[in-house]
């Protein structure tokens, strides 16, 4: 059996206080999940084989951490940038040790199921069936792989693709032009390299902005906003400043002009960091100036349906979608964790796949239970932040759609 989520997103806790409560839900789900895929087309039990649980990147969030509000920067190379993300690292993985001590005793013990009482039903014994656990990179954990060299009895299996005989998973930020890098090179002692776009705005103006706000009597108000910025790609950020101000109650004992002031600082701020440290953005114009602009309109956009910018949305990431050419993969299809952009006016999302990624307030990820069916591959929603289809099919003919097959957002 086959268990497919992404974007966690488990932060250090410096600059943002976690939305955990999906956490303690989660094992239980997938337990769940596992007891019913024993259950065949005949009606019959028996336990399954074992459980493969593919976190599909962005397991961690690395960037929205205090440590980066100084002189040092995640795409900065040397001793003090690498010794940095270790000490985020590890206060992440320690701000979700129990979610992560319970994945673990499974690798190493099994995760207990219902026996097979020989009839076909469920008996009164358990049986232990084996669990393996891979942690893909993503673009917030990007030095996921790096950090594993550190880590002493690591339980889990890190990488940058899972595959199997059905389904070729992988994080897919690749894909996002906000995530493009220009230099594919690990930074070394003496060598830095250009953020991306997304990298430099969530460091440099979301981390920048939840500095202003996280703290003192705006932090309450502050914290539901600070988890959309921080789950919401690049382009959707006035998007979600918009949803977090209809929601607000009128009667709120803070107004907007303080976030108003402090994020417009923010957004001043970024754009001349920016144009100092350029970032790599997979387009052919200026960026920069155009999110700015987009940018400062955040906090006056509650009143009205916010229509992303026709400049703006070449930026979303379904336009490296169609562009990608690839190795056709045959008769297995392919799933991304990695967040679909928000529709914009007019625009449909591609293939039916609605908004992905963390939901809106950050009530947590998707999770889905993949299995082979007689249509294809069909992939089953056990765990949801938000409300969706219940089954979403990977066709398993041959019809080819770009770089390999369907891709089905996993998050």
């Amino acid at each position: 059996m086959l268990v497919v989520t992404s974007n966690w997103a488990i932060g250090d806790g410096t600059l943002l206080r976690p939305f955990a409560a999906w956490r303690a839900t989660l094992p239980a789900a997938i337990h769940r999940a596992a007891v019913r895929g024993g259950f065949r087309r005949d009606g019959g039990y028996r336990p399954i084989d074992g459980l493969d649980l593919v976190v599909a990147g962005d397991t961690f969030d690395w960037l929205l951490s205090a440590e980066w509000c100084g002189d040092v920067r995640p795409w900065h190379g040397g001793v003090r940038p690498r010794e940095t993300r270790l000490r985020i690292a590890e206060r992440s993985a320690r701000s979700a040790r129990r979610l992560f001590a319970t994945l673990a005793r499974w690798v190493r013990h099994g995760l207990p199921v219902p026996a097979d009482d020989g009839r076909g039903r469920p008996g009164r014994t358990g049986v232990s069936v084996p669990v393996r656990v891979t942690l893909l990179a993503g673009d917030r954990d990007f030095a996921l792989i790096e950090i594993a060299r550190h880590a002493t009895r690591m339980p889990f299996a890190i990488g940058e693709r899972w595959e199997n005989a059905d389904v070729s998973i992988r994080h897919g930020h690749d894909l996002d032009p906000a995530c493009h890098r220009g230099d594919a090179r690990a930074p070394t002692a003496s060598d830095d390299r250009s953020p991306t776009l997304a990298e430099s705005v969530a460091v440099d103006l979301v981390a920048r902005f939840a500095a202003t706000v996280g703290r003192g009597a705006a932090a309450g108000a502050a914290a539901p906003l600070l988890r959309a910025l921080a789950a919401c790609p690049v382009v959707e950020i006035p998007c979600a400043i918009a949803a977090w101000l209809r929601q607000r109650p009128h009667s709120a004992p803070l107004g907007i002009e303080p976030f108003d002031e402090a994020w417009r600082r923010a957004v001043a701020a970024w754009l001349a960091e920016a144009r100092r440290c350029v970032p790599s953005c997979e387009v052919e114009f200026d960026a920069l100036h155009c999110l700015a602009g987009w940018f400062d309109r955040g906090f006056r956009t509650a009143d009205a349906d916010v229509v992303i910018p026709v400049g703006v949305h070449r930026l979303a990431g379904r336009a490296a979608f169609g562009s990608q050419r690839g190795r056709d993969d045959g008769a297995r299809g392919s799933m991304i964790g990695h967040p679909e952009q928000v529709a914009w006016e007019g625009d449909p999302c591609p293939h039916g796949i609605g908004a992905g990624g963390m939901s809106r307030m950050g009530q947590g990820p998707r999770v889905l239970a993949v299995r082979r069916g007689e249509t294809g591959v069909c992939a089953e929603v056990i765990a949801s932040g938000e409300s969706h289809d219940p089954v979403v099919t990977i066709p398993s003919s041959r019809q080819r759609w770009d770089h390999g097959g369907l891709v089905v957002d996993a998050a």
